[in-house]
Parts: C-alpha cells; sequence; structure tokens
C-alpha cells in the first residue's frame, strides 16, 4: 500500500510541475480584474528578441509582445501579423505601445486586441511567424522557433 502512495504522489508531483499555470492577478482601481502571464520568448530578429504573453479580463483578450532590443527601443506601430502553423494567419489591431527599461534593457511593450475568432483560433494551433512594425517603418519578421504553443497555453491557463 506505501508503494502504491508513494507511486501516486510521485504521480501527481511530476504532473502538477509540469501543468502548473503561474497566472497572476491584479485587481486595478476600475474593478476590471486582470489575469496574465509572464512574457515567453518566442524567437529572434535583427537587432531584437521578441518575447509573448496572452493577458484577459472578464470579456477581453489580448496579445502582448515585448520586444527586447540590442540598440534603442523603438515602440511598435500599425498592425501585427501572425502567421499560424496551419496556414491561417491573424492580423491584430493595436491598441497601445509603450517604450521600457527592464533589467537595464530597452525594451517595447505592445497589447494588441484579441478577437473570439483569434482566440479559438490560437487555442487549436501554433505559431510559426510575426511580424511587427515600428515606429521608423522596419517590419521586423521573427521566424518563431521556440514556446509555439505559447499562446495556446497561456489561455488554457487564463481559463482554468
Amino acid at each position: 500500500m506505501k508503494k502504491i502512495t508513494l507511486i501516486l504522489s510521485l504521480i501527481l508531483v511530476i504532473t502538477n510541475g509540469y501543468s502548473q499555470c503561474q497566472v497572476k492577478t491584479v485587481h486595478p482601481s476600475d474593478s476590471i480584474t486582470v489575469k496574465y502571464l509572464n512574457p515567453e520568448m518566442v524567437g529572434k530578429g535583427t537587432g531584437c528578441e521578441l518575447g509573448i504573453s496572452i493577458t484577459s479580463t472578464d470579456t477581453l483578450y489580448t496579445f502582448n509582445t515585448t520586444i527586447l532590443y540590442y540598440g534603442t527601443a523603438s515602440k511598435s506601430t500599425g498592425i501585427l501579423m501572425i502567421q499560424l502553423s496551419d496556414s491561417n494567419s491573424l492580423n491584430l489591431t493595436l491598441h497601445t505601445s509603450e517604450l521600457a527599461t527592464m533589467n537595464n534593457q530597452n525594451v517595447s511593450i505592445a497589447v494588441y486586441y484579441l478577437s473570439k475568432h483569434d482566440v479559438e483560433k490560437l487555442k487549436k494551433t501554433t505559431i510559426k511567424r510575426i511580424i511587427f512594425k515600428n515606429v521608423t517603418g522596419t517590419n521586423n519578421i521573427i521566424n518563431v522557433t521556440k514556446n509555439s504553443n505559447v499562446a495556446a497555453r497561456h489561455i488554457k491557463c487564463l481559463n482554468q
């Protein structure tokens, strides 16, 4: 009996370690609860690295980019284009873009709106490529080389 209990305990510890979501919750003064996860790096471009995350409120999902620039950071502008692995794509509208310093690094943080249809697509497939434009007019193409399922995982975590 002790062996069975030990094995079951070990299985629970292992599966909880892999399936654990590190969702953070913020309660701003406007009484809207915001849930989010830290961004995860998905790929490198010319002079930058891209991290993405998903944020949710009770009624809205957003797709967030955190761009670490090796030089001077630049705000994002326009539409974020996401090519999915199933040959579909998303064109997301920019809500806001800001510059920040994080751990003495120059970063650009941008928030894009997700429709319900966008969320459903992201739940079912992985991300292949992300294209964003900065205010200097440069299009940055990031081939997603790791964490291609980050959006699906974040959405699942936020819905738990």
